[in-house]
């Protein structure tokens, strides 16, 4: 019905701008408005000749193939074993992005290429990317490091953070359409230039298809039964594995470890280094550890060469009490050589852990035993919560640093 009356919409506007139009009685001259119409007209009409994902902007379409579990059902290995292909993955290269940034002249001149401190008075404050303690110790490291044979002394090393972000998104108010893209932004540029929409700052990397309703008809095929909730949930999180080892490919990953030489847009020549800064979530106090990832490996050992089940006491045994799954990340598979513990990558999700998690469940029952103690306690509570906002604004901790 919405989409019905916005069809109604336009082409009330497509016929008040043909009102518009002026043509003479005599020879049918063309005045004033017909410019607007043939606007309108052409708008309707355009196709691009390579759709929404154009080659000539960077875009590649890619296949994935997910492995199919099934409980009972033992093969000799997990190659073995039957496979989904999940088509439609549209992304860019990474290094295309990067090095466009690189050479862009836009933000040449705002870019903060050498980490360091900030201060408010005596304090030292973070607000930034490049004025975090990662940051600085990363490029010191860089420094360190043995130089390019054929690098001149006059080139700069420098680290260039990449920050991903990545979530669902409905794009319809009614309906069901929904998309997955990755974004990506320079961890070298303000928060306050990224945080404008005007500048296009944030980079579309890749967008993740959902999978397919036809997986079911394939793992019928397969196994001539339907796949259970346990396994359509594991094939959805292989999908984003698959998806990020597509992306951190070998052009990428050789790039990471021996960077590469880039005239920047105000004509310097540096040689760039991108680690991951941020991702988006956190798990604190977890570690990609070569033990962690044996037993994802026998994890999957037991699921596809000796058909135990993703939820079988086997699997939970080696898997729970670390909160894992028997998915082997594509960060730690292509960034653990290089002693890179995938959990400090990622950062906060305020909106999903904190704003709209348990907490504010827990927030909003707080407040409501506040409220049962009458206007003088809720007050007081309002009083205090003022000054510990104004104190974490000025970076003030309780400690008096």
């Amino acid at each position: 019905m919405a989409e019905m009356f916005r069809k109604w919409e336009a082409e009330d506007e497509l016929e008040e701008a043909r009102k518009r139009v002026q043509v003479t009685e005599e020879g049918g001259e063309i005045g004033e408005g017909h410019t607007e119409v043939d606007k309108a007209q052409k708008l309707d009409d355009y196709i691009h000749p390579s759709g929404v994902f154009s080659s000539e902007d960077g875009w590649r379409e890619s296949a994935v193939e997910i492995p199919l579990p099934k409980p009972k059902v033992s093969h000799t290995s997990e190659a073995a074993a039957p496979t989904f292909t999940v088509k439609g993955i549209h992304h860019r290269g990474l290094m295309d992005i990067i090095r466009g940034i690189f050479e862009g002249e836009e933000f040449a001149k705002e870019y903060h290429w050498t980490p360091h401190k900030t201060f408010w008075q005596p304090i030292h404050i973070y607000t930034n990317t490049y004025d975090s303690d990662a940051a600085r110790e990363a490029h010191e490291t860089l420094q360190q490091q043995q130089r390019d044979p054929n690098d001149t002394p006059e080139v700069p090393y420098i680290i260039f953070p990449l920050m991903i972000g990545s979530d669902a998104t409905h794009l319809t108010s009614f309906g069901a359409a929904a998309t997955w893209p990755f974004y990506l932004y320079s961890g070298a540029l303000s928060k306050y230039v990224r945080g404008m929409p005007s500048k296009f700052t944030a980079q579309h990397l890749a967008y993740i298809p959902s999978l397919p309703d036809t997986i079911q008809d394939a793992y019928l095929k397969a196994y001539g039964t339907a796949a259970s909730a346990d396994v359509l949930t594991f094939c959805k999180h292989e999908l984003m594995q698959c998806v990020w080892l597509l992306l951190l490919d070998e052009e990428f990953m050789d790039t990471y470890k021996n960077g590469i030489l880039v005239v920047c847009g105000d004509g310097v020549t540096c040689r760039i280094f991108p680690p991951f800064h941020d991702l988006l979530g956190r798990l604190p106090g977890k570690t990609d550890s070569k033990q962690q990832q044996r037993d994802i490996k026998k994890a999957r050992k037991l699921i596809f060469e000796d058909g135990r089940s993703l939820a079988s006491r086997r699997v939970k045994d080696l898997l729970d009490a670390r909160s894992l799954n028997p998915i082997q990340p594509a960060f730690s598979v292509q960034l653990s050589p290089f002693g890179v513990n995938v959990y400090d990558l990622f950062a906060p999700d305020l909106m999903h852990e904190f704003e709209l998690g348990v907490w504010k469940g827990t927030f909003t029952h707080l407040l409501r035993l506040v409220a049962a103690q009458g206007d003088d306690m809720l007050k007081e509570f309002n009083r205090r919560f003022v000054i510990i906002s104004y104190l974490f604004l000025l970076g003030v901790h309780t400690d008096g640093y």
